[in-house]
Formats: structure tokens, sequence, C-alpha cells
């Protein structure tokens, strides 16, 4: 495979080749900051990754055993992830460098797991466990899920199962709130009655360079609804009240009932005060013995306003036929320098090049148009 650089939400073909007198099988892998990770369902030659993310930049490399046990293994490729245009990144959160500990309370055939979870963090993140029932009493509550927890995917599937390893858009190492799990061990959530509340925040946010560009929020999500499990996303502006972002409910009827989504992407535009110089954003979450929520490849960024794209041409009649794209208000003016003069008129609009575009028009032999954004 050859190395590239693409643009973030475009697809991503990469290409290998092997020759084997036998039977074989191939496999993709990623390579980054934790090794060598293999990408799942990436098992022909040609890998294609659709709408692609800067989660997903690293080396790519091929593998191929074949039915007698020889392998085989391509160069590798350097995948580089340009952001879309006219994005400004303000925050980007994929865990991956946390350092995992030994399980405490899970196994796996009975045996302890080695980098398999940690309880601690991102540097400048805040972990508010204070609504986790006997948060410190051994024995209550599975340790590894009092709370929000940082783990191995494949640990956190190893241990619990039931679909968890659906959320493939989580690799290496997510953010799990799992109150299902964390309820199999002295029944921490008494019947039921003892929900766990659990709050993931992030370091304080700079605004400074949102100008008039939308803040928006990205990331991916495995959510496993039962009753009455809650997650939400809020937001505090300049350390005010937070104020919610958006909420699920898990009871069919109820206002942000959603349903479950073990593999997708979540985005939000976030309603920042004009004057708000700073905001954190935290993830909420309030489960008994009701399934989970996963997070991974948290971006914050800035949206910038793109200037409406405009056409001009001519229709059948002869007519000046001014179409454009966006909330945009159309002028026009008798010189490139003015004066201008907005026209009641939408997209696409037509006027007789022999007369006057609207009523006080300047009567002229050429006319300039041009769009100002509403």
């Amino acid at each position: 495979p050859e190395s590239v650089n693409v643009d973030e939400g475009t697809t991503l073909t990469l290409v290998s080749k092997f020759d084997s007198e036998i039977a074989y099988t191939v496999q993709w892998f990623l390579s980054g900051a934790d090794g060598d990770v293999a990408i799942e369902g990436a098992t022909s030659e040609t890998l294609v990754v659709d709408a692609i993310t800067p989660d997903w930049a690293g080396g790519y490399y091929a593998k191929a055993v074949n039915e007698a046990g020889r392998e085989a293994t391509t160069v590798v490729a350097d995948v580089s992830v340009n952001l879309a245009p006219g994005i400004i990144e303000l925050l980007f959160e994929d865990f991956n460098s946390l350092e995992l500990g030994p399980s405490v309370d899970e196994t796996i055939d009975g045996a302890i797991v080695e980098n398999a979870w940690t309880d601690v963090p991102p540097s400048g993140w805040n972990v508010d466990d204070s609504g986790v029932p006997d948060l410190d009493t051994a024995g209550v509550g599975v340790t590894e899920w009092k709370g929000w927890s940082f783990a191995d995917p494949a640990f956190w599937d190893g241990v619990a199962g039931q679909s968890r390893s659906d959320f493939t858009k989580g690799r290496n190492v997510i953010a799990i709130a799992d109150g299902d799990e964390w309820d199999d061990l002295g029944s921490a959530s008494q019947g039921d009655s003892r929900p766990m509340v659990t709050l993931l925040s992030t370091p304080e946010i700079a605004l400074d360079t949102v100008g008039a560009g939308e803040v928006r929020l990205r990331f991916d999500s495995s959510w496993r609804q039962e009753t009455p499990q809650k997650g939400w996303v809020s937001a505090s502006y300049d350390g005010g009240e937070s104020v919610d972002v958006i909420r699920f409910n898990s009871e069919s009827g109820d206002p942000g009932f959603k349903e479950s989504n073990l593999n997708e992407t979540i985005e939000l535009v976030l309603d920042v005060p004009g004057d708000a110089s700073s905001v954190v954003i935290t993830f909420g979450y309030e489960g008994v013995n009701d399934w989970w929520w996963a997070i991974d490849n948290i971006v914050v960024y800035v949206a910038e306003p793109q200037a409406p794209s405009v056409m001009a041409g001519r229709d059948a009649d002869g007519n000046i036929v001014i179409s454009w794209d966006g909330a945009a208000q159309l002028q026009v003016a008798p010189t490139p320098a003015g004066p201008w003069e907005t026209l009641d008129a939408s997209s696409p609009a037509a006027f007789d090049p022999a007369g006057k575009p609207s009523a006080g028009s300047p009567d002229s032999a050429a006319y300039f148009f041009r769009l100002i954004e509403e």
C-alpha cells in the first residue's frame, strides 16, 4: 500500500497484493501510539474506510497467512487525515494515551487481565463519581465499572459480552459507563433502587478562536437502552451553570427517548452565548442494572461559516438568472464600487437586462451583483 494524505470525510482506499500457491487469509492492521491493532472486518486485500476521521491517522499494513502457516507482511503506508476545510479544532481526545493497569474484580477464564483498564482520566479531564453508591466499599459494585472508566474494548467485551463488541468505532481505549456490569457484584444498586450517577468532564476549552463560527461536538457512541437508564451532554460557559446540549432517556415516549445504537457518530451544535470565553463539556450517565453508554474520539471544533456560492447565466428568454445557496441577500449596483441596493429576491432570481432589476436601481448598461450573508 502507498502512503497517502486524505481529507476528513472522504474515503480511504489502500491496496495490498499477495501471491501464494495455497489458500491464505489477510488481516489489516493500524499501527499507532498503543501498538498494532487489527482492524475488525478488514480481511480482504483492499481496505476501504468510508468517511474517514482524524482518529484513523496512522500507519497501515496487511499481513497474509497461508494454510501452511507461512506469513508475509506488506510495507507500512502512512495515512494523514486533514481536517475538513473551514474547521478549527479546539479539543480532540481518543483516550489512547492513558496507561492501563491490571483488572481487579473482572477476569477472563479465571485470570486477571493485564493492560485492561484505569479510572484515571486524561490530563485536565475530571471524573465525578460522588454519585456512585459505596464507591470505596470493596465487594459492592464491580471495581472496574464504578463510574466512568477507561478500558481496552477487547477487555470490556471479554468480561461482559452481550454485543459490546459492536462498538467498532471505539478503538484502543474507550470511555465506558456500564451500569449493567457494575451491578454484578454485591447487588450494588440494591434491586435497582440505587442508581450509579457519574460525570466525565473535559478540560476548560478556550473559545477565543470561535468568531462567527459554529462550535460543534462530535463523538463516537455506543448506547444500549433499557429503562431507567439516562445519559446526557451538558455545557458550562465561563464556569456558569450547566445547560443540557442533549439528553437521552430510555423510556419510550419520554422526551429525548433514544433507542439502542451500539455504533454511531453523534454530532451536536453548542448554543454558545455571544460573550462566552470558555466552555466545559460534561458527559453524564445514570443507570442501575441496565446496560451501558460508551464513547470515544471526542472532537470539539469550530465550523467557520462558508461564503455562499453563486452562479449567473441566462434563461431561454434572455433574462439574467442569479442562483445561490445559503441564507444570503442579493444586492445590485451599477459599478463594482456601488452604491449597492438590496433586492427583494430569492434564489433563483431572474432579471430582464433591458430593464432594471428592481425599482430604484440605477439605469445602467451593466449590472454588478453580490451576496451578503444574512
